[in-house]
C-alpha cells in the first residue's frame, strides 16, 4: 500500500503540499481541524507606523479586506514585513510588495531584520496584525530592543466540533504521517483523536513540535523546509530513512 499523509488543514497551502506530494507518488488528504474567524475591528491611525508586519497570511488577508472595504490606501513611508513564502506573496498579491522577508521563516528573524533597518530602534514604530493566539516571540524581540509595536489582532483560530473531526478520520485508511502546521491544529487534532503514535507526527516549525510533545506525541519530526516543496522533501526523505513503500 501506497504511503499515506494526513494534513490537517484546508488552505492554499495545504494544496500546494498536496500537489508536491503526489508528484512524489504519495497519498495524501487534507482534514482542517480549525477554522479562521475574522474580527470586526477599526483601522488604526496607519500614519503612526513606519512599519506593516504580517507573520501569517490571515494577518494579511484581515489587514487588507478591511483596507478595502475602508477604501483606504497604505502611506507611501509604510515598509511591509513579511516572513515565509506564503505570507510574502500574499503581502505582494495585495500590496504590490515587500520591503523585507528574511530566509528563516520565524517571528525572530523576522524581527530581526526589522531591526536591522534603524540604529537607533526607537524609531521603528510597528504595525502587526495578528491571530489571537499569536506567539509572542516577535513582539517581545522587538519592544526588549526598543521598538514600539502595535498588536493589532484582526483574527482569531476556533477547533472544528472534535465529534465532527474524529467522524471524518474514522473514513480514512490509516495513515503514515500527520503533518500540523500550529499548535491549534495539535489541540483540535488531539481532542478528537486518542490514539497518538500510531503515525509520525510531523511539525512545520519547533514551536508545533513543542506542542505535539505536550500532547503525548513521541514519534516527532520538524520539517527541514516551510514551503511546500521543503516540506515534501522531508517527508519524502522520512518515508525513505523508515523504508516506507510510497512508489
Amino acid at each position: 500500500m501506497a504511503a499515506r499523509v494526513l494534513i490537517t488543514r484546508s488552505s492554499q497551502r495545504a494544496s500546494d503540499l498536496m500537489d508536491e506530494l503526489r508528484k512524489r507518488g504519495i497519498v495524501c488528504h487534507a482534514l482542517p481541524v480549525t477554522e479562521i474567524s475574522f474580527l470586526k475591528n477599526d483601522l488604526p491611525d496607519l500614519l503612526k507606523f513606519n512599519w506593516l508586519a504580517f507573520t501569517s497570511v490571515n494577518g494579511v488577508t484581515a489587514f487588507a479586506d478591511l483596507l478595502d472595504k475602508n477604501k483606504r490606501q497604505l502611506p507611501g513611508n509604510l515598509k511591509i514585513a513579511a516572513v515565509g513564502s506564503a505570507t510574502r506573496k500574499a503581502a505582494k498579491d495585495r500590496f504590490g510588495k515587500t520591503d523585507r522577508s528574511p530566509l528563516k521563516s520565524d517571528g525572530l528573524s523576522l524581527a530581526d531584520s526589522i531591526l536591522e533597518t534603524a540604529s537607533d530602534h526607537s524609531e521603528l514604530t510597528i504595525l502587526w496584525p495578528c491571530g489571537q493566539d499569536a506567539l509572542p516571540r516577535f513582539y517581545d524581540r522587538l519592544t526588549q530592543a526598543g521598538a514600539k509595536v502595535n498588536k493589532w489582532i484582526c483574527y482569531r483560530t476556533e477547533a472544528v466540533d472534535p465529534m465532527k473531526i474524529k467522524a471524518e478520520l474514522l473514513k480514512l485508511p490509516p495513515w503514515d504521517l500527520a503533518l500540523f502546521a500550529a499548535p491549534s491544529a495539535v489541540r483540535a487534532f488531539s481532542a478528537a483523536w486518542e490514539k497518538r503514535n500510531d503515525f509520525a507526527a510531523f511539525a512545520i516549525g519547533p514551536t508545533t513540535a513543542d506542542a505535539l510533545r505536550d500532547e503525548g506525541y513521541i514519534d516527532v519530526v520538524i520539517s527541514g523546509g516551510a514551503d511546500s516543496h521543503g516540506c515534501a522533501d522531508s517527508i519524502v526523505e522520512l518515508f525513505k530513512k523508515r523504508n516506507v513503500d510510497f512508489r
